[in-house]
Parts: C-alpha cells; structure tokens; sequence
C-alpha cells in the first residue's frame, strides 16, 4: 500500500480511498484542517452563502444593505429586545417591507410573526396597542 508523509505532522500514513481521490495531503489525526474537515467547511460555507443570496433576492435586496444592516446589529430582536440566545431557535429573521423590498432589521420569530399577522399595517397596530391599553 501506498504510504504517505502528513504535511502537518510528518507522520507516515495509508491514505484512505477518498484521500487518494482528493489528493490529500494530511492525515486524519493531524484535526479539523485536515482534508475532509476542510472540504466539509467550505461546502458549508458555500451553501450557506447561496441561501443567504436566495434570501435576499427574493426580498429584493442587495448584499450590501445586508452587511450595512448586520453592521449596526446588536444581537437583538429590535422589537422585543431578547437576544438570538434567550429565544428557543437562536436565529433571528431579517425582516423587510413587503411593498419596497427595504431591509428593516432583524427580528425573534415571534415577533417577526406578530408583524406578518397584522400585514404590516401600522393602523391595525395601532388600534391593537389602543385595545390594549384600554383593557
């Protein structure tokens, strides 16, 4: 069998079939840069770069408002105020407004929900809080 030299720990090593086919040059004791980790990364990456592209072409919105809006982020729901850490899913959903395709923010499920159930109406908003406020 064909033996190797590991390019991190220069130990010999048999790569395994999928080695041979990615060339690697690492073995699998050498961590997480190791070859397969590696690819497994960058394929995660990658995808979740298409799904943030997807997310935002059909929002109609540009990469760049993305990152303006991600770099005033706090970390919160910009309603509510609980962080992405306190809610059960710990991802926050990038709200938009449905006419213009503007990015709003970012916003805990519930409530981007609340919005999205009042059709982001500001009148039927308003007449909720003067419900409840009265009640």
């Amino acid at each position: 069998m064909e033996k190797r030299l590991c390019n991190r720990c220069n130990a010999a090593f048999t790569p395994s079939r999928a080695d041979k086919i990615y060339c690697s040059s690492s073995c699998s004791k050498s961590g997480p840069k190791g070859g397969r980790q590696n690819r497994a990364v960058t394929k995660r990456e990658n995808t979740e770069s298409r799904k943030l592209q997807s997310i935002l072409s059909k929002k109609g919105a540009s990469k760049e408002d993305y990152l303006a809006l991600l770099s005033n982020h706090s970390g919160c729901c910009e309603i509510c105020g609980k962080s992405s850490t306190e809610e059960r899913f710990q991802r926050l959903c990038l709200d938009h407004c449905h006419s213009s395709g503007k990015l709003r923010g970012f916003l805990c499920a519930k409530c981007n929900s609340g919005l999205g159930m009042f059709k982001d109406d500001i009148s039927l908003l308003l007449s909720a809080v003067k419900y409840l406020s009265f009640k």
